[in-house]
């Protein structure tokens, strides 16, 4: 009797030696398969291989690529026919750019009026238009697309206070757009003029308190993913009711920048800041970047 307690007790010990092993095993190769896919793999990619963000914990970063101008203020992103639309901001240097994706070969550049600080961007194939809205101007500036030529100008809706952030919405003929505010407002397509009105909008909020500086944000069709400015994250938003869904961590991104590219702490400070975020639906992925950033981040949310 003693000697099958024996037994027993050893094969129990040995199987709990075995299942130890295998947790220290899977918790040394986690989050490898986050850099296997060699259809993600170019020549502009860097690896993550060694770095700390493929330890995030609700994202995976699966590409990160140089960017070939690192200049620009970002502002918006747009993603279309494998190519990606750029808004620059700043006055005097305000810029909106068409590039081949990822290879970032410029396809069109044009500079804007230096009085016009853009902003975020989006484009419809309701009227094959692109628009461009402005800081403080009070203007949206509508472009023909996919080829770009400034068409016309138009006010702002006058519910905005100013323009911020621009994506498709949940109808063709519909954006989100964002203020500054707590608010994410719906602007209807007006098919005559091409006009954009304010036809509702939701109060994004958090366990019932506002989330305000709403920025940069685009619509995968089932959620608004949304940055702050100057906060380090980004916010998963029901589009019905402005609830918060989760919060992604966006502070190992940054460190990344410090780390491996020009980014300094006091041009972070300065407004340097995490903005600009685009969806690919083709790869269910996410293109991340910042203000004047060395690298372009490809992720994918859990």
């Amino acid at each position: 009797m003693l000697w099958t307690k024996t037994i027993t007790i050893s094969m129990i010990i040995c199987a709990l030696i075995a299942i130890f092993i295998k947790l220290i095993f899977l918790n040394n190769n986690y989050n490898t398969d986050d850099i296997k896919d060699p259809i993600l793999y170019y020549k502009e990619q860097v690896s993550v291989m060694s770095s700390k963000l493929s330890n995030t914990m609700n994202y995976k970063v699966i590409n990160i690529f140089h960017r070939k101008n690192p200049t620009v203020y970002t502002q918006g992103l747009f993603f279309y026919n494998y190519s990606i639309y750029e808004s620059g901001g700043l006055y005097n240097k305000s810029t909106l750019t068409h590039m081949e994706w990822p290879s970032q070969k410029v396809i069109q550049k044009l500079n804007l009026e230096e009085k016009y600080f853009a902003e975020g961007i989006a484009a419809s194939n309701v009227n094959n238009i692109l628009y461009q809205l402005t800081y403080q101007e009070k203007e949206i500036l509508l472009y023909s697309f996919p080829k770009l030529e400034l068409k016309t100008k138009i006010k702002m809706p006058n519910q905005l206070r100013e323009g911020w952030g621009l994506c498709p919405g949940k109808e063709k003929d519909e954006f989100f757009a964002t203020d500054g505010s707590d608010k994410i407002f719906i602007l209807k397509i007006n098919k005559t003029n091409n006009e954009l009105n304010v036809i509702s909008y939701i109060h994004v909020t958090r366990n019932m308190r506002p989330i305000y500086r709403l920025n940069e944000l685009i619509f995968d069709g089932i959620f608004i993913y949304c940055n702050v400015y100057f906060e380090r994250a980004i916010l998963k938003i029901n589009p019905y009711n402005g609830e918060v869904m989760n919060i992604y961590n966006m502070q190992p991104l940054i460190d990344y920048e410090l780390e491996n590219g020009k980014l300094t702490k006091n041009r972070l400070n300065g407004g340097d800041v995490l903005n600009g975020i685009v969806y690919i639906p083709e790869k269910k992925s996410f293109i991340l970047t910042g203000k004047m950033w060395d690298y372009y981040y490809e992720i994918i949310f859990n």
